[in-house]
């Protein structure tokens, strides 16, 4: 059995898209790519394609992992990892996993970070070094539950540069669709708000209007209030009326937590923000 482990480029793009379909198949993340969705997806998730490979047994396609990366914090987010079925009893994926580790680790990157699937516990993922670091959920709305308007605040639309060393509570983790370096990259395809007092910013939030279900990727405030929560969500409510809103990492007992439970949003799914320790497994 010939093993050969190549990198994502123009040549390897039809193994990946092959992979990526057929490993998505009858999970919560299904869905058919070609070439042009593809590139898509890969330029909101800004991939490493240095850093997303490819195995091949005998030639053919086997696993494929998909890495973005952060050179300034020297860390890495595994946004996809899979394996076809008729090789994931020969320890395929360990293969690529720890290629995948080696590689990163040799080019200066100390951690990888990624979430679980509903339809792959956690437990799996220890056999390759991941560990569960934070308890997240997804939530969603179909009736708000707003409190009355304060109108000493003044909701306005922003980039997200001004929001950039926002204080983040110690106890609100922060998830890597929700880090700076990702939102400044992906702005298109965000709206951005912030809240503002006597012209000081005291809360802001990030959101995908643009999609088939509207998303909240993320929502702070200053001092963990409540208020300021409720009017940059009314003010979403207003942009886009559609239900259900959805709000992907809110970390649990976090700020979001509270406000979105408090504003009547139900938890939907819930997953753990996984890691690797790169220096200590590699």
């Amino acid at each position: 059995m010939a093993e050969q482990i190549r990198s994502l480029d123009a040549e390897t793009l039809p193994a990946a898209l092959f992979l990526l379909n057929e490993t998505l198949r009858g999970t919560s993340l299904e869905a058919k790519y070609d070439a042009f969705s593809f590139m898509m997806l890969a330029r909101f998730w800004n991939f490493s394609l240095n850093h997303s490979l490819i195995l091949y047994v005998d030639g053919e396609p086997a696993a494929l992992a998909m890495h973005c990366v952060d050179p300034d914090s020297h860390e890495a987010y595994n946004y996809y990892w899979g394996t076809l079925p008729k090789f994931r009893n020969l320890r395929i994926a360990l293969t690529l996993a720890e290629a995948c580790a080696q590689k990163l680790r040799k080019d200066g990157y100390i951690s990888v970070w990624g979430d679980s699937l509903p339809e792959r516990p956690v437990r799996r993922w220890r056999f390759v070094h991941f560990f569960p670091k934070y308890s997240l959920y997804g939530m969603e709305v179909s009736e708000f539950q707003f409190p009355s308007a304060h109108s000493n605040l003044e909701i306005r639309t922003i980039t997200p540069d001004l929001f950039a060393g926002f204080p983040i509570p110690s106890g609100d983790g922060v998830h890597w669709c929700q880090r700076m370096k990702f939102l400044r990259h992906a702005a298109p395809f965000h709206v951005f708000l912030g809240a503002f007092r006597d012209n000081s910013l005291v809360g802001y939030a990030a959101a995908m209007l643009d999609k088939e279900i509207p998303a909240l990727i993320d929502l702070r405030s200053v001092d963990g209030d409540l208020a300021i929560g409720y009017e940059l969500l009314r003010q979403l409510r207003i942009m886009d009326p559609r239900i259900p809103l959805r709000a992907y990492y809110v970390f649990e007992d976090s700020y979001l937590h509270r406000l979105l439970t408090d504003a009547g949003f139900q938890n939907y799914r819930q997953f753990f923000l996984l890691c690797r320790d790169l220096p200590s497994t590699t």
